[in-house]
């Protein structure tokens, strides 16, 4: 996993975050570069279209009566008749 780095400088005991050498920098500043904490996002494994074609409904949703099947169906398996 690769990270992102920060380029920050080091003035007065705090580290500041900066995007380019400050104007105001001076010899006693210490610029430095800092792994981030939050990891570069990864490279998508699938697009879009196709989490779309996996979450896509195969049929019609069940009805009532199917539910309450499958929940008695649970209920026997986890307690028994």
């Amino acid at each position: 996993m690769s990270q992102a780095m920060i380029r920050a400088v080091f003035r007065d005991g705090v580290i500041q975050p900066v995007d380019d050498v400050p104007a105001d920098w001076h010899d006693g500043d210490e610029l430095c570069v800092l792994p981030s904490r939050r990891p570069m996002p990864a490279k998508r494994k699938y697009s879009v279209e196709d989490v779309r074609a996996i979450l896509k409904p195969q049929g019609p949703p069940p009805d009532d009566a199917t539910i309450k099947r499958w929940i008695d169906e649970h209920r026997v398996e986890k307690y028994g008749q």
